[in-house]
């Protein structure tokens, strides 16, 4: 199953609106489809010599992600197996998320993507981007007049 989750909006939104005008918006199925809930989370913040972003990807493994950095963007392309030999009848609940999945953030500013590092611990995938020189913030000296 691929999934493609767009942050302005689920590519089914009409029919989301529909269901829950028709089964209510308490229902359990509704916050899934919500276009507020991205998977994988990520957090972009600005360090002062780069561009920081994480990503949640609790149980994947480096070798099942792609890592693409271009422009101002970063993407992540994520492939998780099913884990065991249980069937699907089997389950009560199956809410992990298993197959494709991917997300692409916009990083601010200028950065050298040629110079971007990963590093994934404890779940967490951190990219480092670092600034171009002309876009880190540098001390001017004043004279007195």
């Amino acid at each position: 199953m691929s999934l493609l989750m767009r942050r302005y909006g689920f590519p089914f939104d009409t029919i989301r609106r529909e269901m829950a005008r028709v089964m209510g918006e308490d229902w359990p199925f509704m916050s899934w489809m919500s276009s507020e809930n991205i998977y994988p989370p990520a957090n972009v913040y600005d360090a002062p010599e780069a561009a920081i972003v994480e990503f949640e990807v609790p149980g994947v493994a480096m070798n099942d992600m792609e890592l693409t950095v271009t422009g101002g963007s970063v993407t992540l392309k994520v492939t998780r197996s099913v884990e065991g030999d249980v069937p699907p009848e089997k389950y009560y609940v199956r809410e992990r998320w298993r197959g494709e999945f991917g997300r692409t953030v916009t990083v601010p500013g200028s950065i050298d993507s040629a110079a971007a590092k990963a590093a994934l611990k404890n779940g967490i995938l951190t990219v480092t981007i670092p600034k171009k020189a002309q876009a880190r913030p540098r001390k001017i000296e004043v004279k007195v007049a």
